[in-house]
């Protein structure tokens, strides 16, 4: 019973993960993520005592020769795939996060130079995109 209690938490946290949607960063609470990754690595942290007792106490009982030694040892298999998969996922909200953070900020700016650069065209064209000037204007120019 105990090693169905832990499959069911690492597969409630699994489903969170293999089902989030990092295909539009605009969509996303990225502080929210931040403090839920965070969140994430702390409950696993705590949960890993727990798991490793409940893998242990299966452990030994299969040393002990349990009657059901191999229902026992497929539980303790699955426990240790979903948990490496658990451990992996973790690690790959951690790469999302790092890139989509990252994206922001160049998006946002790329948004600050773009507008930069669209004042500038305009002041050049407003300014200087006359082909009728006099030798004074044009050596004011030369000097802007």
């Amino acid at each position: 019973r105990a090693a169905q209690i832990e499959l069911v938490w690492i597969n409630e946290r699994e489903e969170i993960e293999v089902t989030r949607n990092w295909s539009d960063i605009n969509q996303l609470d990225l502080p929210m993520l931040q403090n839920y990754y965070k969140q994430l690595l702390h409950e696993i942290e705590l949960r890993e005592k727990q798991f490793n007792d409940v893998y242990n106490q299966g452990a030994a009982l299969i040393n002990q020769r349990h009657p059901a030694g191999d229902v026992i040892e497929a539980y303790l298999r699955s426990m240790q795939s979903q948990w490496d998969w658990l451990l992996g996922l973790s690690r790959c909200l951690e790469g999302h996060l790092r890139d989509a953070l990252n994206l922001k900020s160049f998006t946002e700016e790329a948004a600050v130079v773009q507008e930069w650069l669209h004042r500038q065209l305009d002041h050049l064209e407003n300014n200087y995109n006359r082909s009728d000037f006099s030798l004074e204007e044009g050596e004011q120019y030369l000097r802007e």
